[in-house]
């Protein structure tokens, strides 16, 4: 009989030691399934922190291709008005050729009556 308890208790005993290591083995993959977790959890963080950091350089560089677009058109601006002011210039060196050109036209009229008023003057 003491045989068969110590038998029974052995096997109990041994049971037990199963059951404790399975417990063990199961707390170990859950604590292992954890820190997989939080690793994975940590990799994405990262990976979301790179891409915010990317999103945050394209918006400086959007800013600042922005700003020299602004300053891109404000120099168009200003040149097409020295353009304006160049062009103006022009029409008016145009106009004063033209009133230069008509006083020549006049002073050869003036000139060549003259010469005809002076023929007659010699010829009587």
């Amino acid at each position: 009989r003491v045989a068969l308890l110590k038998a029974v208790l052995a096997r109990e005993a041994a049971l037990l030691r199963v059951a404790l290591l399975k417990a063990a083995l199961a707390r170990e993959a859950a604590l292992l399934r954890a820190a997989l977790l939080a690793a994975t959890l940590a990799r994405e963080a990262a990976l979301l922190t790179v891409a915010l950091f990317r999103v945050a350089l394209l918006a400086a560089a959007l800013a600042r291709e922005e700003a020299l677009l602004r300053v891109a058109l404000f120099l168009a601006a200003l040149f097409a008005a020295l353009l304006r002011v160049v062009l103006l210039k022009a029409a008016l060196f145009v106009a004063l050729l033209r009133v230069a050109l008509l006083r020549v036209a006049l002073l050869k009229a003036v000139l060549a009556r003259e010469a005809a008023l002076l023929r007659v003057a010699l010829l009587k």
